[in-house]
């Protein structure tokens, strides 16, 4: 099921260079880990009794199951469509405090380079 949920997302998305895991036993299989390597991707499991190494998907649960509580769905269709409302507020509209109050999607699409220019514009002000 993982692998082919896996297959199905790097279909639609691309594949990645890496996949960050937590230690589940799925994640530690044979079958999962030759899968990566046979696609030519690098298997990132975080260190054993470490979970804040997965911090930033943890918050991401954490805050869809927060607003999950608060629906009551009817079909498959309505939760598909709360999940991608969901994903467009995490990604567009939400400050995150680990890149430092910016929204997700200006920091992939201006990256470090225009932090520094901020950074800089904000040493001359004072």
């Amino acid at each position: 099921m993982i692998l082919s949920l896996l297959c199905l997302t790097m279909a639609k998305y691309g594949k990645p260079n890496k996949i960050r895991t937590d230690n589940e036993a799925i994640f530690n299989s044979r079958i999962f880990k030759s899968f990566l390597k046979s696609v030519n991707v690098v298997h990132q499991p975080i260190p054993k009794a470490s979970p804040w190494c997965n911090g930033r998907i943890e918050r991401l649960f954490g805050t869809l199951k927060s607003i999950l509580r608060l629906y009551r769905f009817q079909n498959n269709s309505q939760f598909e469509q709360m999940l991608h409302r969901f994903v467009y507020w995490y990604n567009y509209c939400r400050p995150h405090q680990g890149i430092d109050g910016k929204i997700p999607e200006y920091v992939w699409r201006y990256g470090n380079r225009k932090k520094r220019k901020l950074l800089k514009c904000s040493k001359l002000s004072k």
